[in-house]
This record gives structure tokens, sequence and C-alpha cells, in this order.
């Protein structure tokens, strides 16, 4: 994973207008990040009472969430006069938003392309323009072109707050900013307010510090000052819900737990933390004050614009964590009405988390026999078979899931990376399984398509191959997923030394620290050596073997037990790292067979005898680990 992202900056433009951010209220569980949306804002200068120009409607309409009639409006206006920067620039935001609203899962890949070119003729024209940059970036992020996406993420990172919009855009960003530099929040609160927006941006960073109150005051404020202010309302809802939720969710020690974006959707994918409890079932002894006032808020939004289908999903995300039932159908019922695609698929989602799950599989396929070309729909339907153990049914899916990917090549979403893992990784077990091993390394080949870079992929169609005596072809991937181990390893030492620099060690020592971490154990290279000097040993090269096995036994552990000391890169401390299983007896084995044909007979009795050792440790372990539930039984 696996939200990975996000950021802007607002600039003035003609008018004398503001354009700005708000944050959208759109929690769906599947979406890796939230993403920030923007609003257009009149500045504080301009009155209601002042008349409204075409453009100015056109931002109302942002503002109020009416992003289909804010883009014909924009159209009308870019058709009058094509030298209009800031019509194309508030089309394009209005492209993303829209998509952002109902179809972050499964984006309109046409006005998703419609909106990079808008953006893209803004920057041709104003290279530093912060929103349009941000735009274009989370558009093409949609499409799935990353390194595009990087470049312009890349300038934004480059940019230097002075205000609360550049430095709220460039949080959004800076992924490394947005999770940990409270010093800069600390900072960014001080900035002036000159906008209603500019409450949203503060109020961002009062929530990041955690100061709940000083959030609500600012998108009380925002309110107050623009009564439609539609994504106000969104995140004062979001904040009035978190405060409520912390009644209910509590660690064992009796310290409140901390909730994210992630947990305002409830029973999400990482679900609750497995030391957090449910204090109560029975909701009547709580204070409801903050449950109301987020769906007074969601009910204004609906006031306001009765097609703003966030709003539905917010409702209906409440409604799951008070399990509300009647609640959450109401909710999605209304969603349904107006987009019954995106409805069907969310509501789908909800009725999963509340394991009805018969009633997921209706919603999915409904949303199927709608779009039956859209792979996130069978990848959710296949979800719910497995859970139902109708694996052939999952198969299915997920077979179909492959075809549409080679069908639609480039399609959005259809080939996203969690989907195609998920079906490869799925078919080549499957047919692994049933013992067609041929079938396993086509899918196992779609595996290494989809993540070539990821540790783990290039193994398994190794350890096919080489059960299938493709020998060639087994040493091959074993020795790419080698490579992509150390590089993996290498990228996560080079990150984290980084901190090292900023934190006052000298370069000199931070590169002392590269290289002895370099030739630390990595128990990730232990299975591919492993594995690739069985292959070795198959075709008789001893020697080679005996490098690779003893580099395997080095990776995996020093240590009986399993247990391996490492010292912590710049401190004294030792940490300890647990591997599943004691000690690695195949890996002594291998190398006393390897020392046998090698005529080495001492260290082939040495060999023989700590894998026996290790052999029996390992009987003895899973022994004491079933005799808890042996003597209940």
């Amino acid at each position: 994973m696996s939200w990975s992202h996000w950021c802007f900056i607002v600039n003035a433009i003609n008018l004398g207008v503001l354009s700005a951010i708000a944050i959208s209220g759109l929690c769906i569980s599947s979406q890796p990040f939230f993403i920030p949306s923007v609003l257009a804002q009149p500045s504080n200068s301009m009155s209601h009472s002042v008349k409204e120009t075409p453009y100015n409607v056109g931002r109302r309409l942002m503002r109020q969430g009416k992003y289909e009639q804010a883009i014909a409006l924009f159209t009308n206006l870019i058709e009058q006069n094509s030298e209009l920067t800031e019509a194309y620039l508030e089309r394009g935001i209005a492209y993303v938003l829209f998509n952002q609203e109902r179809r972050w899962d499964f984006p309109l890949r046409e006005q998703v392309e419609r909106a990079i070119a808008d953006l893209s003729l803004v920057l041709d024209r104003e290279p530093d323009n912060a929103r349009a940059l941000f735009y274009r970036l989370t558009a093409l992020e949609q499409l799935g072109s990353d390194a595009a996406a990087e470049q312009d993420r890349a300038t934004l990172e480059a940019l230097h707050p002075t205000d609360l919009e550049t430095a709220y855009f460039r949080t959004w960003g800076n992924i490394d900013m947005v999770e940990e530099d409270e010093t800069f929040y600390a900072a960014v609160v001080q900035f002036p307010v000159q906008t209603p927006q500019d409450y949203v941006y503060r109020a961002y960073y009062y929530r990041a510090l955690g100061n709940n109150e000083a959030e609500i005051a600012d998108y009380t404020e925002a309110i107050r000052q623009h009564p439609d202010f539609v994504s106000a309302y969104m995140e004062r809802a979001k904040a009035y819900f978190r405060q409520w939720q912390t009644q209910l969710y509590k660690l064992e020690d009796g310290e409140l737990e901390e909730l994210d974006d992630d947990d305002f959707t409830p029973f999400d994918d990482a679900d609750l933390d497995d030391e957090a409890t449910l204090d109560i079932e029975d909701f009547s002894d709580f204070d409801d004050a903050d449950c109301n006032a987020a769906l007074n808020d969601l009910a204004t939004v609906l006031d306001i614009n009765p097609n703003f289908i966030a709003a539905y999903w917010q409702q209906a995300a409440m409604f799951v964590e008070q399990r509300n039932r009647q609640g959450i159908e109401t909710a999605h019922e209304g969603a349904i009405a107006i987009d019954p695609l995106s409805g069907y698929y969310h509501r789908g989602e909800d009725r999963e988390r509340m394991d009805d799950l018969q009633g997921a599989l209706n919603d999915f396929s409904e949303a199927i026999e709608l779009a039956p070309n859209m792979a996130v729909f069978y990848d959710a339907r296949a979800r719910v078979y497995e859970s139902l153990g109708n694996r052939e049914g999952a198969i299915a899916d997920y077979e179909t899931i492959v075809r549409l990917t080679t069908a639609q090549s480039g399609s959005p979403f259809t080939d996203s990376y969690s989907v195609l893992y998920r079906a490869y990784d799925s078919l080549l077990h499957w047919y692994q399984d049933r013992g067609d091993l041929a079938a396993a390394e086509i899918y196992a080949t779609g595996l290494i398509e989809v993540s070539p870079n990821e540790p783990g992929s290039y193994l398994t169609r190794a350890m096919l191959r080489h059960e299938r005596d493709h020998y060639t072809g087994a040493i091959a991937d074993y020795t790419a997923e080698i490579d992509v181990v150390r590089a993996v390893n290498n990228a996560e030492i080079d990150e984290w030394l980084q901190y090292q620099i900023v934190d006052g060690h000298s370069e000199e020592a931070v590169d002392q620290r590269r290289n002895a971490l370099l030739d630390q154990e990595n128990p990730g290279l232990s299975e591919p050596c492993y594995g690739r000097a069985s292959v070795w040993f198959a075709l008789e090269q001893y020697s080679q073997a005996l490098d690779d096995v003893n580099q395997a036994i080095h990776h995996f552990s020093d240590s009986i037990g399993g247990i391996n000391q490492i010292a912590c890169p710049m401190e004294d401390e030792v940490s300890l790292t647990i591997h599943d299983f004691p000690g690695c007896s195949a890996y002594y084995e291998l190398r006393s067979r390897i020392h046998q044909q090698l005529g080495h007979p001492d260290e082939q009795r040495q060999d023989y005898a700590l894998a026996e050792q290790f052999r029996q440790e390992y009987v003895e372990s899973i022994q004491d680990m079933c005799q808890p539930f042996h003597g209940n039984h």
C-alpha cells in the first residue's frame, strides 16, 4: 500500500476574487487518502448585494457543490472567450471534484482527461499556478500516471508558504509534512486570516494540533460568512462526529484512541485496533449533542444541494457507527436516487461491514449490471463470494477482472494496483492448489507486471518454475527477487538516514551507518537465496549453491530460536526481530548435502546436527502453542 499524496495553493485571480479550497466530506473506505476539494470563495470585500457576474455565479455553484452546473457555465464562458484562463482553471477543477465526490473508486475517464487538458492549458500560461498543479496531479493519479503526478508534486513542494492558502496546499503536497510536522502546523495557525476560506484552511491545522474546539470555531465562522459553504458544513459535521466517536472507543489503559480520517468511515479495511474495545452496546446513555449537530450539518448540506451525494454517504457512515440499520438504508436510498452506480456500490460496502453479505452481494451485482466493464465492482463481489465460501464465484470474478484489463488496457481503475494484484494472486493460488502449475505461472507473471518492484512477486514465479524444473527461469526470478528486496531495503535505509542528517548527525557518520546497515541481516533475502541455492544444487553447481545457502543462513538469523539482535542504526539500543518460526533446519540440511558433495565430512555432520536441532525445536514450539487449546478439550 496505499494511500500515498497531496497538495495545493490558491492564487488570486481576476475580478478581485480569491479562489479557494475546501475539504470534501467524502469518506469512502477504499480511498487510501482523503483528498481536499476546492470550492471557490468570494473575498471578504465582496458583498452578497453586489451583482454577480456569470463568472462569480460559476464560483458560487462550485461553493455549493453543483459541479455539473458549474462545468456548463464555465464552458459557455470559454466559448465566448477562449483566453479566459480562470474559466479553464475552474472547469478543470470542477471535473476533478465531480469525480472525487461521486466516482473516486471508478472515475469517468473522459472527465478526468478533460480536467488534465484544461489544467495543462492553465499551466502553459501560468507555470506556477498551484491550484492547477494540484488538481492536475490528482487527475493524473486517478489515471495511474504516477510519474507525471510526481513532477507536479515536486513543483508544489518547492513552494514556500507565506499565507494559509499556500501553506495548506504545500502540506497536502508533501505527505511527510502531513503526517509529522507539528512545528509547521503551529506556525501556520499564526498566519493572518483574510478570506472565509482561510478559516477552513486554519481549521485543518487546528485539527492536526488536536484543538477540536478551535477547529469547529473556524468552520463556524466560515459558515457565518457564507451560509451556503457546503464543504465547511461537511467538515464541521466530521469534527462533531469525531468528538462523538471518542466516547465509544477507548484503549485498555483508559486513554482515548486517536482517530484519523479513515476512522470516520467505520469498519474500514484496517478495522479497529486489536486493543480497542466498544465500551457499550446501548447508546442511550451517551450525550448525542455532537452526533445531532453533525446530522444537522449534513441535513443543511442537502437543503443547499439535494444532489450532493457525499452528504448521504456521511450520514450512512454515522449510522453504521450507531448500528442504525434503518438510518443506513434511508441514507443509501437517497444516494442511489442520485447516482445508482455509485449508490449500489457504496451501500454494498456498508452492508458488507454490517455482515449483511447477501445484501452486499446483491448490491455489487446491481452495480455490475449497470456497468459490466468496471473491474472494481467484480473485485468487491469476489471479496464477498470469498466471505460466503463461494470460491468458484470469486475466481470467476477475478478472471473477469483480468479479461477486462486485457481488453481495456489503461482504463481507469481497471488496472489499479489493488484490484489487479488481488485478482492475479487469487488466481495463481487457485490453479496452484489444483495442480495446474502452468496456469499458475501465467498469473504469477501477471502479478509481476502489476507489481514489478514489490518484494515477493518474483519469488512466487521462481518457486513455480523451480517446481516445474524450469531451472534457468527459476534462477532468473530468484535473482530478480534478491535485487528487488535489496533495492527496497536500500531505499528505506536512505530515507531513514535523511532524517538523521536533519537531526544533526554528520554526513560522515550517516555514511558509516549506511554501510553498516547494508551489511546487516535482511530476512527478506533468506528465502530467495535458499531457493536459488537449491536450483544450483540440482544443476550440480555446488560452489554457487554453497555461496547462496550461506547467504540464506546469514540473512535468516544467526541465533537459535530465530531471534536476531540488530543494533538500532543511530543508537546503542538493541531491538529484537522475532521470525515466524524458530531455526532454519532446511537451510542447514541443504548445506549439509552440499558439503557432502564437496567432500567436507566435518561440515556435513555439523550442519546435519544443527538441522536436526532446529527441527526438534520447531516441533516443540508448535506443541507448546497447541497445548492450551488441547487442554480445553
